[in-house]
């Protein structure tokens, strides 16, 4: 038997344990069952090392006699309890080295065997819109092994106010207005012998400097 382990990332630890492979079970036509693998080996943690894609470790295997027909089979495969990786996505265990694998957990939305982080769509966000009413709604689902035990789980949730409508309703009608200086103050501010005023008008003081084109502004 071959386990064929497909991956997209470029890097691993040196030593990652990935995949635990529990209970062969192969029952032939004529009754007879191979319960194990070569040597007796019953169950089997896999360790892979090396950075290049694909990875695989053919190290277990079963035989079973020419000609025989197999009426069943079965094989339990589950991850080694890990909260901070790495994981492994597009995992095949393909059976007699054929191409055309038994057991494969890849495809859109599957994610990560043992690690699951996008929507079944294969996003990794998605957004619902409550309205001033209230009420819910449902934006996706996720996949999951069968069978399969969730250790932990969170969920991020971030909300924003969106306004239904972008249209105000003016409730009178604008009119316009003019302002009436006050506290005007005549006198010569440059030394030139000419009258100039200063106004204040909203907490702001204006300067009007006589024949000489200059406005001043500044603020209290």
């Amino acid at each position: 038997m071959q386990v064929d382990l497909m991956m997209f990332k470029k890097a691993l630890v040196a030593l990652l344990v990935l995949a635990f492979l529990p209970l062969l079970s192969v029952m032939t036509a004529d009754g007879s069952v191979v319960n194990g693998f070569s040597g007796g080996v019953k169950e089997k943690t896999i360790y892979l090392r090396g950075t290049r894609s694909p990875l695989v470790d053919a190290s277990l295997y079963f035989t079973i006699d020419p000609g025989v027909t197999v009426a069943s089979a079965g094989l339990n495969i589950s991850t080694v309890n890990s909260a901070t990786g790495p994981w492994l996505s597009d995992v095949r265990i393909d059976f007699g080295l054929d191409q055309r694998p038994e057991w494969e957990f890849t495809g859109r939305g599957y994610g990560e065997l043992g690690h699951q982080s996008v929507f079944s769509d294969d996003s990794l966000r998605k957004t619902i819109r409550i309205t001033a009413s209230g009420g819910a709604g449902t934006a996706g689902s996720i996949i999951l092994p069968y069978g399969a035990e969730i250790i932990s789980a969170e969920v991020n949730l971030t909300g924003r106010f969106v306004p239904e409508s972008t249209r105000y309703t003016a409730y009178s009608t604008p009119s316009s207005s003019t302002p009436v200086p006050r506290k005007a103050s005549p006198g010569n501010f440059d030394g030139d012998s000419k009258m100039d005023a200063a106004v204040v008008l909203d907490s702001t003081v204006y300067s009007y400097v006589h024949n000489s084109g200059l406005r001043r502004r500044w603020r209290r």
